[in-house]
């Protein structure tokens, strides 16, 4: 009897066994498991939008810290703050945003809307931008975190905010925009907060668009590699019927007329009379002779 019992045990026990690593390689096998990337958020599942397919982006579609989508119209008639960071920035992007914190919390609840989009999407998901936005007790109903294609961020950022952007490299400046899209200012957070805070009061207290000279209106599109608008060159345009600078004018040679010189008469020079300097004689010639004396009576 005991030993029917000890044979049952071990069967149950390597049984159980078998199971545990049938489950593990089915787990192994299977291609919806989670891998390491998916573990800390850096995997996502984004596709950049039709309304990509233009020459000009004027609005664009990304993911938030939620994974929800975001509309950038969505945002019309807001005052807005822009800027860009990456999570992994090992320096001044988490003091920027410490600085866009504080803005959020004295403007958020005025109306203002913070953008920040990340330049290192592969690694920045939802999930990290939600950690991060966490980490900074950033309010989602003011501050959005954005992330998508690294591509379709370059095109954002010049198309629309007219910033260079590339991988994990961005500008620090943060882009003011008014209710009608225009850029007010590209402000330094770390020595420009007054004139920040100046400008955002300013433009939440219009109504209407102002007469005044927008940093940048209607977001033209940059040049491939001059970094200017279409249709303006990299020097001023010269004035009506000048030269452009670069075109070298060619100067049609002119005849010199001979010239017949007048002969001149040469006036007689009076040659002043030279003075001879006097010759040293022999001193015994200018001695006077010396008396002859008389004899003496």
């Amino acid at each position: 009897m005991t030993k029917i019992l000890a044979i049952s045990a071990a069967c149950l026990f390597l049984a159980a066994g078998v199971l545990a690593l049938t489950t593990f390689g089915v787990m192994l096998g299977r291609t919806d498991a989670p891998m390491a990337s998916q573990i800390h958020g850096a995997v996502m599942h984004y596709e950049v939008p039709a309304s990509a397919n233009v020459d000009h982006l004027t609005e664009y579609e990304l993911l938030d810290q939620s994974g929800a989508k975001f509309l950038s119209k969505s945002l019309d008639g807001h005052v807005q703050v822009v800027s860009f960071f990456f999570s992994r920035c090992p320096s001044i992007c988490y003091v920027q945003n410490q600085a866009v914190a504080k803005l959020a919390k004295e403007y958020g609840p005025q109306g203002v809307s913070f953008l920040s989009l990340t330049c290192d999407p592969e690694y920045d998901s939802p999930m990290v931008l939600q950690r991060y936005a966490d980490h900074l007790s950033a309010n989602p109903a003011h501050w959005s975190f954005l992330t998508g294609d690294l591509i379709y961020i370059r095109r954002i950022g010049a198309d629309i905010y007219r910033l260079p952007v590339e991988s994990q490299k961005h500008s620090e400046r943060l882009m003011l925009i008014d209710k009608w899209g225009n850029i007010r200012g590209a402000l330094d957070f770390k020595t420009e907060m007054p004139q920040i805070k100046a400008l955002l009061t300013q433009m939440l207290a219009e109504t209407e668009e102002p007469d005044v000279e927008p940093l940048i209106k209607a977001r033209p599109p940059l040049r491939a590699k001059t970094g200017l608008p279409e249709g303006e060159d990299d020097e001023p345009a010269p004035a009506p019927g000048a030269l452009h600078p670069e075109e070298p004018t060619e100067e049609e040679p002119t005849e010199e007329e001979p010239t017949e010189e007048e002969p001149t008469e040469e006036e007689p020079t009076e040659e002043e009379p030279t003075e001879e300097e006097p010759t040293e004689e022999d001193p015994a010639q200018d001695e006077p002779p010396a008396p002859v004396r008389s004899p003496e009576a």
